[in-house]
Order: structure tokens, then C-alpha cells, then sequence
């Protein structure tokens, strides 16, 4: 999502300010479920069964500002 804001000095000049969000709602991207219950006994006692652990990116909320003047 960006948005932007154009100021007009003079005819052919103007100067710009942009923002520029990533990840704006802040929604994670979950990892895939641990698939292995184990082997004989230990399927038992696997508590990492099914479990999510991570995410599939790093990526939180980021903001960039930029600014430009144009002649």
C-alpha cells in the first residue's frame, strides 16, 4: 500500500512525498504443521506433533518514506 502527496513549486518543478507500507494489516504467514508423530513408542509421546513453529517469512510491518523533488 503507498500513498503519495505532490506539491507543485512551479510549473515544471514539484516535489513528492511517498510512504510505502509492507505488510500493513500485519497478517502472519504460518510455517507448515511438524508432519512426523514419530517412529513405534515415541509416536506417543511426540508433543511436537502437528505444531506450527515459525513463520514462513521474517517480514513484519515496515514503513518507507521518500522524498523527491522533480525539475
Amino acid at each position: 500500500m503507498a500513498a503519495l502527496k505532490r506539491t507543485k513549486f512551479t510549473e515544471t518543478a514539484n516535489f513528492e512525498l511517498r510512504f510505502e507500507f509492507f505488510n500493513v494489516f500485519n497478517h502472519p504467514s504460518f510455517g507448515i504443521p511438524n508432519p512426523s508423530a514419530g517412529n513405534g513408542a515415541m509416536a506417543l509421546n511426540n508433543t511436537a506433533f502437528g505444531r506450527i513453529r515459525d513463520t514462513l517469512t521474517s517480514e513484519s510491518r515496515k514503513i518507507r518514506v521518500g522524498a523527491k523533488i522533480n525539475f
